[in-house]
């Protein structure tokens, strides 16, 4: 369980460092002067907001059932 938690924390780390770089992006003055590159880092970055949102809710859970696990493992010594 905690190999798991490890792997979506850098999950979530990697996710997170992509949707600042296209934060970056989007915040260039130019940036809306090409529609094809705005449709592409827009359909990216909600893609990512998406699967941040699932990462975070996969890690919450699974913090929560080690908590629980590791309670249960202390209640019976």
């Amino acid at each position: 369980m905690k190999k798991k938690i490890k792997a979506l924390e850098e999950q979530l780390s990697e996710s997170n460092k992509r949707k600042e770089e296209l934060e970056k992006i989007m915040s260039d003055e130019n940036f809306f002067s090409n529609a094809k590159k705005v449709k592409e880092v827009n359909s990216e970055y909600r893609t990512l907001q998406k699967n941040i949102k699932m990462l975070n809710k996969n890690w919450e859970d699974l913090v929560q059932q080690l908590f629980v696990f590791e309670n249960e493992q202390q209640n019976k010594m």
